[in-house]
This record gives C-alpha cells, structure tokens and sequence, in this order.
C-alpha cells in the first residue's frame, strides 16, 4: 500500500505540474490575446481613418470633374439639334423671320457638316524663325 500511495502522489505531483504549466500557457495566450485586441482596434482606426480620406479624395476629384453631359445616342443630338435650329429659323405668324440674323442660324446649321479649310502660312524666304 505505501508503494500505491507513493505512485498516486507522484501521479499528483505531476498533474499539479502539469497545471501549472497549463495556466502559464493559459496566462500567455490571454497575454497574446490582450495584444491582437489592441493591434486589431488599430487596425480598424487605420481603416476608418483611410476610409474616410478615400471618400474626401473621391469628393474632391468630383468637385473638379468637369461637367459631362448625359450620353445621348447621335441620331437623337441630331435630331435635337435640327429642332433647334428649325426653330430659330421658323416663321413667325406675321410672316417675319423669328430670328433676325438668318446668316447665324445658317451657319449654325453648317457647323458640324464641314471641315474648315486648313490654313498654311507663306514660307519666309528667310527660313523660320
């Protein structure tokens, strides 16, 4: 029996070991865990912080983004265009011209149509300068 107490004492002080090395180790990882907690909140200000100059940046290039114009198919442009300037041109119910300036309303309607001329200045006979 004395032999038996011994092996269940030994047995015992091994397990207490053993428990102790069990809560070093659990007192590491919550060590490890109060860490990555705070590493993690950090992360997350980082994010939110780098979220929010995202979202300023994209508001500021918005701002200095020109104005573009809703995309129309050009069948349409064209048709609206031709309204317009049958319109300007149309004859009022007096029998005058509703524009005045009927050379305006006609080159309006050339614009688009033609190609302006390219234009080449004279060589100087002293070369360029």
């Amino acid at each position: 029996m004395e032999g038996g107490r011994r092996c269940r004492r030994k047995d015992c002080a091994a397990a207490r070991d053993a428990l102790a090395q069990a809560e070093m180790r659990i007192a590491q990882l919550d060590a490890e865990v109060v860490a990555l907690h705070a590493e993690l909140s950090e992360a997350l200000k980082g994010l939110e912080l780098a979220n929010a100059e995202v979202k300023r940046f994209k508001q500021a290039m918005a701002d200095v983004e020109p104005h573009r114009p809703e995309r129309t198919p050009p069948q349409q442009l064209l048709f609206g265009w031709e309204t317009v300037l049958a319109s300007l041109s149309a004859d009022t119910p007096d029998g005058e011209p509703a524009n005045d300036n009927a050379e305006l309303v006609a080159a309006l309607g050339r614009i688009g149509r033609t190609k302006a001329p390219l234009v080449r200045r004279a060589r100087s006979p002293r070369g360029n300068r």
